[in-house]
């Protein structure tokens, strides 16, 4: 999966193209928030997507989001996507790791951060 904001003129619009060979149903939050860590907007985005589709999947028209050099957007998806998902910083989450046919030992899987 691979999610991206575009800029169309003076809107932005954010994408999202599924890889999988499964249909993708989620919801994404979207933060507008500063370098400081105050969040300007926030808003959830309902994620539709076929198998092997690429959709634009919210619409910003121009001035709905206040940007500047001191503010970012980011997202996430309420499911972490290809075992990896970001952390702003001072973030914290909690990962529930399952198998559908077994128990998980310890040695199962691996965390890391970069």
């Amino acid at each position: 999966m691979l999610a991206s904001f575009r800029a169309d003129g003076d809107a932005l619009e954010r994408w999202i193209t599924n890889d999988a060979l499964v249909p993708l149903r989620d919801e994404a939050r979207v933060r507008l928030a500063t370098l400081a860590g105050q969040v300007e907007h926030e808003e959830a985005v309902r994620v539709r997507v076929g198998a092997g589709e690429s959709v634009c999947l919210r619409r910003w028209e121009p001035g709905k989001l206040a940007g500047g050099a001191d503010r970012y957007l980011c997202d996430e998806l309420a499911q972490a996507a290809d075992d990896y998902f970001e952390l702003e910083r001072g973030e914290e989450r909690t990962v529930l790791v399952t198998h559908p046919e077994r128990a998980l030992d310890p040695g199962d899987f691996e965390i890391r951060s970069r």
